[in-house]
């Protein structure tokens, strides 16, 4: 299994002043782990079309200023589309958007088609990017694999034998608060490790300050990266600002455990 390129991640930057600021607390930390800058993108919202995430994620154009070149950070674009309507030019135009500092790309989608993410990613290689993709198996996308390992499997092959898979993102949440379930997620991750122990795994599902312990039987196990969202609000609606000080609780939290079972 690859436990190089770990990250907690918060989803939801919309300004550098906060990049800094956690910044600032994971030096104070001292802590060896990425942080993991999530900035949101749509479908909708790539080509200005109305949308109620117009006023919760960043403008396009300023996207760039948030992936910062700095220490310690790994900037992840997430790009959302619920209907599936985006095609390689979409992805193209995103990460374009994105601006040199983008270090991955997450595809918020239910199995993007993959010759459409191979093709974005050979294309950003040959322009000299280097562009990680992170796939997130939301629960369309287990549904649509049967809810088995042996789906899962199957369909992130298509991805893998493309050399376009560095990252499997394991939500069912999606950004609704909604808390994981490790004991529910172990046996996919079991999967994906023996299928493939280079590829890189993150959780989510309801993570924040007062949730944090529940990835500890995964954390026991396996050396996951982290991404939270909606409950760094105390609404946990991921229409709402994050309040930074719970994002702050959480990522203490959060880098607290990973050393405690890197011990």
């Amino acid at each position: 299994m690859n436990s190089e390129g770990r990250f907690i991640s918060i989803t939801d930057f919309t300004c550098p002043e906060q990049v800094n600021s956690m910044l600032e607390l994971r030096k104070k930390l001292n802590s060896k782990i990425l942080l993991g800058v999530g900035v949101m993108m749509s479908y909708k919202t790539l080509h200005g079309f109305p949308t109620k995430w117009s006023k919760s994620f960043p403008e396009n154009k300023d996207i760039p200023s948030i992936f910062m070149d700095k220490e310690g950070v790994f900037n992840v674009l997430h790009y959302a589309d619920q209907n599936n309507d985006s095609c390689w030019e979409d992805f193209w135009a995103g990460l374009g958007y994105a601006g040199p500092n983008v270090h991955a790309i997450q595809f918020d989608m239910t199995w993007p088609h993959p010759n459409d993410v191979h093709y974005v990613i050979s294309s950003m290689k040959e322009e000299g990017a280097l562009v990680e993709v992170i796939i997130q198996v939301g629960r369309k996308s287990f549904l649509q694999a049967g809810n088995t390992p042996k789906g899962i499997i199957k369909r992130l092959s298509e991805y893998y034998y493309r050399n376009c898979l560095g990252y499997v993102l394991l939500d069912k949440s999606m950004g609704e608060g909604k808390i994981l379930n490790p004991h529910e997620l172990i046996p996919f991750i079991d999967a994906i490790y023996q299928k493939w122990p280079n590829i890189k795994i993150v959780v989510a599902g309801g993570l924040g300050p007062e949730t944090i312990s529940t990835v500890e039987p995964i954390l026991d196990l396996y050396p996951v990266s982290l991404c939270a969202q909606s409950r760094l609000r105390p609404s946990f609606n991921a229409l709402d600002p994050i309040d930074w000080d719970m994002a702050q609780e959480y990522w203490k939290k959060a880098d607290a455990l990973f050393k405690k079972y890197e011990k």
